[in-house]
């Protein structure tokens, strides 16, 4: 098993605060010496589904994880039916000179991805939703084109798919999508294996380019009482999948490398969960922001040699 170092919490709710029920599931993105984050953040209990509603809030760290500056305020909110029930867990790409934030938009009947456009982290710009028919979530497209495509990994439970398109005007096209069902396994590239996800996968943050491959890491649920989602259990994953044919996974370990042992990740909102969204490398290790409980922002760090290495492994 791949082991990383904790470096505790970085962000929680605080009273009389934004997000003072929850400040969670954080997406980032390293640029010039600086990590954006982008956390999802209730203001209601979770036990009250009219005021549990989700938006996203912004921050500013440095490599290490300190927070520089926290606007202390929603930056995203809900804007329409798609989104009724709230906007959440984002996760950032830096694509072609722009940020792209892949979101999940809750409408209550059904999850879509939304994506949102940003240069600046100031202003940004709803692009639409990827309407396939299903209940689609934990999606991002990797940072750079794959012969010539834009590669969009995205998760139709319980495992996760990979499809190609010349923009991202065509990936919101919902004519692209016609009869999904029918070749969604052509797509899918990874499904359950091990016990420790063999209820579903989801991708969690963007593939990492590395020398070996695009480390990619995931998360996987599985239930300590069968049949009883009240007993999901949420950790973390890792997989290495061909630089140029992504669809070819190279390497996966048996193993979680984070998974629910801190009190944080064990109480909270949604007991027993550890869910990243972020990470960058940074002076050789792997930075991996996560959601803890559905209620907390932490931070994990890994030497990528050792993934790496164990990834590799036969």
């Amino acid at each position: 098993m791949v082991s990383g170092k904790r470096a505790g919490l970085v962000m929680g709710p605080e009273s009389g605060s934004y997000g003072r029920a929850a400040r969670f599931n954080p997406g980032v993105v390293f640029e010039r010496g600086r990590v954006h984050m982008v956390y999802r953040a209730t203001e209601g209990d979770i036990g009250d589904k009219e005021a549990y509603v989700s938006s996203l809030g912004y921050a500013r760290l440095t490599p290490e994880g300190d927070i520089l500056e926290d606007r202390d305020s929603p930056w995203i909110l809900k804007a329409n039916e798609e989104e009724k029930m709230g906007i959440e867990d984002a996760r950032i790409v830096s694509f072609e000179g722009k940020f792209y934030l892949f979101y999940t938009a809750y409408s209550g009947d059904i999850t879509n991805v939304g994506i949102i456009e940003t240069e600046d982290f100031t202003g940004f710009r709803r692009l639409g939703y990827i309407k396939n028919g299903f209940w689609d979530k934990d999606a991002f497209i990797f940072p750079r084109r794959i012969s010539g495509k834009i590669a969009y990994i995205h998760r139709v439970e319980p495992g996760i798919q990979i499809d190609y398109f010349n923009t991202i005007e065509e990936m919101l096209d919902p004519a692209s999508w016609k009869g999904y069902g029918n070749r969604i396994g052509e797509s899918t590239i990874m499904n359950p294996l091990y016990d420790w996800e063999k209820k579903k996968i989801g991708g969690s943050v963007p593939p990492i380019e590395t020398e070996e491959g695009w480390l990619f890491i995931y998360h996987g649920v599985y239930e300590t009482v069968p049949g009883d989602v009240s007993t999901m259990v949420y950790s973390a994953g890792a997989a290495l999948l061909d630089l140029e044919y992504p669809s070819v996974v190279k390497g996966r370990l048996e193993l979680p490398i984070l998974k629910p042992e801190e009190e944080f990740e064990i109480v909270g909102d949604v007991p027993n969960v550890v869910f990243p969204q972020g990470g960058y490398v940074h002076e050789g290790k792997l930075y991996l922001y996560y959601g803890a409980a559905d209620k907390y922002v932490a931070l994990a760090t890994y030497e990528v040699k050792d993934l790496l290495g164990a990834l590799l492994s036969p």
